[in-house]
C-alpha cells in the first residue's frame, strides 16, 4: 500500500489511525478481519513482522521517524538486495533514522531479477507495534519503487511462527526470506505464531489478495497444540477451506507444507503430528487442482535443523528449509501459469 504517495508500505494491510499516538500502527491484517481471528492471532496481526517500507530518492539521506511501543524492534536496512545495516528500535523509543545510499553500488550492482539498487528498504522483524511518524526527503525527490524496480513475482506465506521465524536468533532470516532471495521473488509473510488456526475470513481475504502468484501454506502445528483442543475432523475443515479458496484462481500455484519434524513426533507425544499431515495428504488429493500440491515439511527440515525446543528452527534450519524448498519450487511444473517462471 502507499502513504502519502512517496512511499511505499509492503506487507503492510493498513496503517492504523487510532488515535492513541503520534502517526500511524503498521498492520498486517485489515482491521475489518482482525477482530474476527483467535484472541492470539488478533495481536499478532499488529505486529510489524516482515513489513517494509520502501522507496526511491535523489536526496543524499532521507530521514524517516518511528516509534516503538513495546519492545526492541530490529529494523535492518537494504539497498536492493544489499544488506546495508541493522539498528535497534528501543521499546518507547522515537527514532529517525538519516538513510544515506551508495552511489558506489548503483554503478557496479550487477543485473537482478530482484530489487534494484536504487531501492531503499527498511525491514522490520519485531513482534510488537510500530508507528510510522513521517518521511522527509530533505529537498530531493521521494516516491514508491515502480514495477520495473521490484520482483515481478510475489510468494505469500501463511504460517505459524515457524513461517514468522520466532525464536530464531535472527527473525529476519525466516525460509520465506532467504527462499524469495534464491529465486529472486518478493515475499509477504503472514506468519502468525501460536494462532495459525485457518479462519474461514482469513482464507476469504488470501484469496481475494491480488498481489501474489504463490501460495505456501505451513499448517498444522499451531492447531495441533491448540487450547481448547481442535479436533482432527475440525482441522481438516479449516485447512479444507483455505486449500479450497486460495487455490480457486488457476493462473495462481498454492503449495502446501505438513508439519515439519517437532516434538510431536518423539514416542511419548500426547498428540502425533502424522494424522494432521495424513489429512493434509488427503485434502490435496481431494481438492485435485492441478495449481494446488503437498510438499512434506519432514523432506524440508531434519531434527538438526531444530532449536533446543524441538519445534521452531534455528538460523540454520531456516537455511536449510529455503535451500529445499528454493529446489522443490523450481521443479514444480508451473512455467505455463504467468508470470511463474523463476
Amino acid at each position: 500500500m502507499l502513504y502519502d504517495s512517496n512511499i511505499e508500505f509492503h506487507n503492510v494491510a493498513e496503517l492504523i489511525d487510532d488515535g492513541a499516538g503520534e502517526g500511524r500502527l503498521l498492520q498486517r491484517i485489515p482491521e475489518a478481519i482482525r477482530p474476527l481471528l483467535n484472541p492470539t492471532a488478533q495481536a499478532v496481526a499488529s505486529c510489524p513482522t516482515h513489513c517494509e517500507l520502501r522507496y526511491v530518492s535523489d536526496a543524499p539521506s532521507v530521514e524517516i521517524t518511528l516509534h516503538s511501543e513495546i519492545h526492541h524492534e530490529y529494523v535492518r536496512i537494504y539497498q536492493g538486495d544489499h544488506f546495508q545495516q541493522e539498528i535497534c528500535l528501543e521499546p518507547k523509543e522515537t527514532r529517525t533514522f538519516k538513510l544515506e545510499r551508495s552511489p558506489r553500488l548503483i554503478e557496479i550492482a550487477a543485473p537482478s531479477p530482484a530489487f534494484s539498487p536504487k531501492v531503499m528498504r527498511l525491514h522490520l522483524s519485531g513482534t510488537g507495534r510500530v508507528r510510522f511518524l513521517g518521511a522527509q526527503a530533505n529537498g530531493g525527490s521521494l516516491r514508491p519503487p515502480t514495477a520495473d524496480e521490484k520482483p515481478a513475482l510475489t510468494v505469500l506465506a501463511y504460517g505459524s511462527s515457524i513461517t514468522q521465524g520466532s525464536n530464531s536468533p535472527r527473525m529476519a532470516n525466516t525460509f520465506l526470506g532467504q527462499t524469495a532471495l534464491r529465486l529472486g521473488v518478493d515475499s509477504i509473510n503472514l506468519g502468525f505464531g501460536g494462532s495459525c488456526h485457518c479462519e474461514p475470513e482469513l482464507g476469504d481475504y488470501i484469496a481475494a489478495r491480488q498481489d501474489w502468484q504463490i501460495a505456501l501454506l505451513e499448517l498444522g502445528i499451531n492447531m495441533l497444540g491448540a487450547k481448547p483442543t481442535i479436533f482432527d475432523e475440525q482441522f481438516r475443515e479449516l485447512a479444507s477451506g483455505i486449500l479450497e479458496k486460495s487455490s480457486r484462481d488457476p493462473s495462481r500455484y498454492v503449495l502446501a507444507i505438513t508439519l515439519f519434524p517437532a516434538s510431536h513426533d518423539l514416542p511419548d507425544a500426547v498428540r502425533p503430528a502424522e494424522p494432521f499431515r495424513e489429512i493434509l495428504r488427503e485434502l490435496v488429493s481431494k481438492i485435485a487442482r492441478p495449481n494446488l500440491s503437498l510438499v512434506e515439511g519432514i523432506e524440508l527440515l531434519d531434527w538438526n535443523g531444530l532449536t533446543a525446543d524441538l519445534c521452531h528452527p534455528s538460523d540454520y534450519g531456516h537455511t536449510i528449509i529455503a535451500e529445499r524448498l528454493s529446489a522443490h519450487l523450481k521443479s514444480l511444473p508451473i512455467s505455463h501459469l504467468q508470470p511463474l517462471s523463476f
